[in-house]
C-alpha cells in the first residue's frame, strides 16, 4: 500500500493505523491455519467470480469492424500481454468479452482488419517467443478463432498496418522485425493466400504507420517511422496494384502511433499519435477532393498514442485504449455528422476500492457507495444479479465522498448511510438512498450518535435499522443506538446486562470498538463479530435481540479467529456467513457460516473463493445468495462475487485429525 496515502488519514482514524500497518505484510493471502477439528465444508457451498468488467485499460492492441455497429478487440499490453477477445455493439453500449474456447497467444503491436461480414483477419505482432508470423480468422458467429496456416505469408514481424479492401481481402503494409519492412501483401480469405504484390512504387519502409480503407479496393496510408516521422499520405489500388502519393496542400503534422478508421463515403478519420510529444488533434481525409481537414470538436479524447480506433457503421468510430501519461481504458465514439466525440462509460462496474459500504435494496439488487482507491469516493451504484449487471447511478444529490461510513436495508427499496470519514473529518450525518426515484435525501433527526466511522449497522426489520460502535479521532465507541425510518428517530438504546459467557457477563454490550461486522439474524436479532481497539482484535459472537434490548455473548465452542475488518451478510433464517477480515498476523480468507439454532460457527473451506482480504463489503441478496466486491488484498480490488448454496445444508461433525487444508 502507498503509505503517503494513510499518513494524513492517520492523525485522525488513529484505531485504523495499526490495521493498516499490518496491510502489508499480506500482499500474499497467508497460510490457512489448522483445521478446526471435526467439521467439514458444505460441498454445495461456492463463490463465483461474476467476472464483470470492461477490457482492461491498456495500449498497443488492435481493433477491426465486425459487423455493422460491432467492433472486435484483441490484446494489447499493461506491462504484460493481453489475449482477450472483445466485442463492442454500439446500439446497446457493451463491451462484452467473448472468451472463445482457443485463439491466438497473448501479445501486442499485431494489426486487424475486416475480412466483411462477422470476419476479422489478425496477423503477427509481438509475443512472449519473439516477432509472430500467424495468420488468424476469428469469426463471430461461432465465436471461433482459427489459425489459418496459409502456404506462404509475410514475414513475423510488428508495428506494421493493415486495411480491408472490400469482399473478403485484406492489405498488409512494412513494419519492423528488426529493420524497416516496405512489402506490399494481400490476403484473400477464400483462397486462404498471402500475395506479395511487389507493387513499381512504393512507400518508403516503415514501422508504426496507419491505414485505413476508403472503399472499393482502395486503402489510405499515413504516417510511421522510417527513421524520422513521417506525414506522407499515400493511396493504394488494388485493381492495378499501385501506392500513389496523393501530397495533399494540408496534412496532419508527421507522426506515428496514431490511428485510423474509415468514416464511410471515401473519408477517413485519424486522432492521436506521437512526434516527441502525444497528440490529440482530429482530422479527416476525404478521397474526392484529396483533402485533410481539421475538426476541432469542442471536446475530444485525451492527447494519447498507442491507441486504436474502427469504424462503427455511417459515419461513427470507435477508440479505445492507449497511453496518455498512463494505460487508458476509455470507450468513445466519433460522429462526423456534427464532429462530436462521446465518452460512451459503457456498463462497466465501480472502480477498484476498500472501506465501501453496501447495503441490500430487496430481492437481488444491492446498493455500492463511496470507498477509497488514493482519495475518498462518492459515486452510487446498483448492482442487479438477474442481469449480472452495475449501473452507475448518478443521482442529482448524494453524501460527500467518504470512507469508513457504514449503510443498512431499511425497507421498501430503501437504504440508511450514516457517518464516515470524508474531506471535513469525522461525519455524523444520516442520509436515505430510495432506488424507486434515485434519490440520496438527508434526514436532520432531532438527535443522532456522534460523528463516527469504522461502525456497523444492520437491519432489524421494518424500517428499524441498528447502529453500535466506531471510532473518533481520540477514542472509540461502545454505544447501541437504533433508527426509526417512519418516525425520523435515532434512539440510544443503553441496553441492559445479560447472562453471557463468563468472562463477559457483567458486560451491558460489546467492548467498545470499531472495524467490525454485524448482520441480520431474522426477527429482530442481530449478530456481531470481530472488531479492533486499537490493542488487539476481538473474536466475540454478540446477538442483539431488539424486543428486549438486550446483547448477548453466544461463546460458541469454535468460532473464527479475532478479526478485524470482516465483512458479514445473511443467509436467511438465522444463519450469516463471514468472509475476510485481517488477524494479528496478516489478511484473512476463510469463509465461516453462522448458525443461531445450535450457536455454531463452521469453516466451510470451499474450494475457490476470493483472495484473502479486508476492507471489503457483502450482502445478502435473496435465496441464501451473498454479493461480495472489493477490499484491500495487497492493493485495491475490484473483483466481484457470489456465494451460493452455503445456506441450509448437510452439516455433520466427524472426528478427523486435525490436518493443515
Amino acid at each position: 500500500m502507498n503509505s503517503r496515502r494513510m499518513t494524513n488519514r492517520a492523525t485522525r482514524l488513529w484505531s485504523l493505523v495499526a490495521l493498516i500497518t499490518l496491510l502489508p505484510l499480506a500482499a500474499a493471502p497467508p497460510a490457512h491455519p489448522l483445521a478446526p477439528l471435526g467439521m467439514l465444508r458444505n460441498a454445495d457451498g461456492t463463490w463465483t467470480n461474476q467476472a464483470l468488467a470492461l477490457p482492461a485499460a491498456r495500449e498497443r492492441h488492435a481493433m477491426a469492424p465486425i459487423g455493422t455497429g460491432r467492433v472486435l478487440l484483441f490484446g494489447g499490453s499493461n506491462g504484460s500481454y493481453f489475449g482477450d477477445t472483445w466485442v463492442y455493439d454500439l446500439s446497446a453500449n457493451t463491451w462484452t468479452n467473448q472468451a472463445p474456447a482457443g485463439g491466438p497467444s497473448a501479445r501486442a503491436h499485431h494489426a486487424m482488419a475486416s475480412l466483411g461480414g462477422d470476419q476479422v483477419l489478425l496477423f503477427g505482432g509481438l509475443d512472449a517467443g519473439g516477432y509472430n508470423g500467424e495468420t488468424w480468422v476469428y469469426d463471430l458467429s461461432d465465436n471461433t478463432w482459427t489459425n489459418q496456416a496459409p502456404a506462404t505469408a509475410p514475414s513475423a514481424r510488428t508495428y506494421h498496418a493493415m486495411a480491408y479492401l472490400g469482399g473478403d481481402q485484406v492489405l498488409l503494409f512494412g513494419g519492423w522485425d528488426g529493420s524497416y519492412l516496405g512489402d506490399t501483401w494481400v490476403y484473400d480469405l477464400s483462397a486462404n493466400t498471402w500475395t506479395n504484390q511487389a507493387p513499381a512504387g512504393v512507400p518508403s519502409a516503415r514501422e508504426l504507420a496507419a491505414m485505413a480503407w476508403l472503399g472499393g479496393d482502395q486503402a489510405l496510408l499515413f504516417g510511421g517511422r522510417d527513421g524520422s516521422y513521417d506525414d506522407e499520405t499515400w493511396v493504394y489500388d488494388l485493381s492495378d496494384n499501385t501506392w500513389t502519393q496523393q501530397g495533399p496542400a494540408t496534412r496532419p503534422a508527421a507522426r506515428a502511433l496514431h490511428a485510423m478508421a474509415f468514416l464511410g463515403e471515401d473519408q477517413v478519420l485519424l486522432f492521436g499519435g506521437y512526434d516527441g510529444g502525444a497528440f490529440g488533434d482530429v482530422w479527416v481525409y476525404d478521397l474526392g477532393g484529396n483533402s485533410w481537414t481539421k475538426q476541432d470538436p469542442a471536446v475530444h479524447p485525451s492527447n494519447r498514442y498507442y491507441l486504436a480506433m474502427a469504424w462503427l457503421g455511417g459515419d461513427q468510430a470507435l477508440l479505445f485504449g492507449g497511453w496518455d501519461g498512463s494505460y487508458d481504458g476509455e470507450t468513445w465514439v466519433y460522429d462526423l455528422s456534427d464532429n462530436s466525440w462521446t465518452n460512451q462509460a459503457p456498463a462497466g462496474v465501480p472502480s477498484a476500492r476498500y472501506w465501501h459500504a453496501m447495503a441490500t435494496l430487496g430481492g437481488d439488487q444491492a446498493l455500492l457507495f463511496g470507498g477509497y482507491n488514493g482519495s475518498r469516493l462518492g459515486d452510487t451504484w446498483v448492482y442487479d444479479l438477474s442481469a449480472n449487471t452495475w449501473t452507475n447511478k448518478n443521482p442529482a444529490v448524494a453524501p460527500s465522498p467518504r470512507i469508513s461510513h457504514a449503510m443498512a436495508y431499511i425497507g421498501d427499496d430503501q437504504v440508511l448511510l450514516f457517518g464516515g470519514d470524508d474531506a471535513a473529518g469525522l461525519n455524523g450525518e444520516t442520509w436515505v438512498y430510495d432506488l424507486s426515484a434515485n434519490t440520496w435525501t438527508r434526514q436532520y433527526p432531532a438527535i443522532a450518535p456522534s460523528a463516527r466511522s469504522a461502525h456497523a449497522m444492520a437491519w432489524l426489520g421494518g424500517d428499524q435499522v441498528l447502529l453500535f460502535g466506531g471510532q473518533t479521532s481520540t477514542g472509540l465507541y461502545g454505544d447501541t443506538w437504533v433508527y426509526d425510518l417512519s418516525a425520523n428517530t435515532w434512539t440510544n438504546k443503553a441496553p441492559t446486562a445479560t447472562e453471557g459467557s463468563p468472562e463477559r457477563s457483567e458486560w451491558a454490550a460489546p467492548a467498545a470498538r470499531s472495524d467490525h461486522a454485524m448482520a441480520w439474524l431474522g426477527g429482530e436479532q442481530v449478530l456481531l463479530f470481530g472488531g479492533y481497539d486499537g490493542y488487539h482484535r476481538f473474536g466475540e459472537t454478540w446477538v442483539y435481540d431488539l424486543s428486549a434490548n438486550t446483547w448477548t455473548s453466544q461463546a460458541p465452542a469454535a468460532a473464527p479467529p479475532a478479526l478485524a475488518g470482516p465483512a458479514m451478510a445473511s443467509l436467511g433464517g438465522d444463519q450469516v456467513l463471514l468472509f475476510g477480515g485481517q488477524t494479528s498476523t496478516g489478511l484473512y480468507g476463510d469463509t465461516w457460516v453462522y448458525d443461531l439454532s445450535d450457536n455454531n460457527w463452521t469453516n466451510q473451506w470451499p474450494a475457490a473463493g476470493p483472495s484473502a482480504r479486508a476492507g471489503h463489503a457483502m450482502v445478502a441478496l435473496g435465496d441464501g445468495q451473498v454479493l461480495l466486491f472489493g477490499g484491500y488484498d495487497g492493493s485495491e480490488n475490484g473483483e466481484t462475487w457470489l456465494a451460493t448454496g452455503f445456506y441450509g445444508g448437510p452439516w455433520y461433525q466427524v472426528y478427523l485429525p486435525v490436518v493443515a487444508k
